[in-house]
C-alpha cells in the first residue's frame, strides 16, 4: 500500500473536493462533484481530518502506557489503514 498524500489537506466547498497542497501543486484528494446531499460536506470534513487523526492516533501508540487497551486498538487501526 502506498503512503497518503503528504501535506495539509483542505475541504475546499467551491469546487466541492478535499485537496492537498503539496509544493506547489494543489492535488485532488476526494471529489464529490455535483452531489448535493447533505452528509457529503461532513463525510469531507472527516477526511479532511484523516492525517490528523492518523497523528494522534500514532502519539496513543507512542505516549499510550497508562492506556494500553486503546493503544493496542490505535496500533490495530493504524495497521489496517496504511497496510502495515
Amino acid at each position: 500500500m502506498s503512503k497518503h498524500t503528504q501535506g495539509t489537506w483542505y475541504y475546499d466547498p467551491d469546487l466541492s473536493a478535499v485537496v492537498a497542497v503539496v509544493g506547489h501543486k494543489v492535488k485532488v484528494i476526494a471529489d464529490f462533484g455535483k452531489v448535493d446531499l447533505p452528509e457529503c460536506e461532513a463525510n469531507a470534513k472527516l477526511i479532511e481530518s484523516a492525517p490528523k487523526l492518523l497523528a494522534a492516533l500514532e502519539r496513543c501508540v507512542r505516549y499510550g502506557g497508562l492506556f494500553p487497551d486503546l493503544a493496542t486498538e490505535a496500533a490495530a487501526v493504524i495497521t489496517e489503514v496504511t497496510g502495515g
